[in-house]
């Protein structure tokens, strides 16, 4: 049997190890990506201020299943996706 020892998927499985958990890094990213403010994240995703997005963002509090559930269908990814289990938005 021979294994393939791709550089992309050695990197792939780097990343995945790191963020298998939710990483605050997952939310900033997306919403980098979606050239929103944190203002905007809290009233698209009905949340009391977006003090609050910022200390997910921060790593200061993690987001409850009903705000990562928000936070996905707000921004079209997977709920897996943004707690950090899969790649894949």
């Amino acid at each position: 049997m021979y294994v393939l020892y791709h550089p992309f998927v050695m990197n792939a499985m780097l990343i995945c190890d790191k963020i298998m958990n939710f990483s605050p890094d997952i939310i900033n990213l997306i919403r980098s990506v979606h050239g929103i403010s944190l203002s905007e994240i809290a009233i698209l995703c009905n949340m009391n201020s977006k003090g609050t997005v910022g200390n997910y963002e921060a790593g200061i509090i993690k987001p409850s299943v009903e705000a990562f559930e928000t936070l996905a269908n707000v921004f079209a990814v997977s709920f897996d996706f943004i707690r950090g289990r899969t790649l894949m938005p």
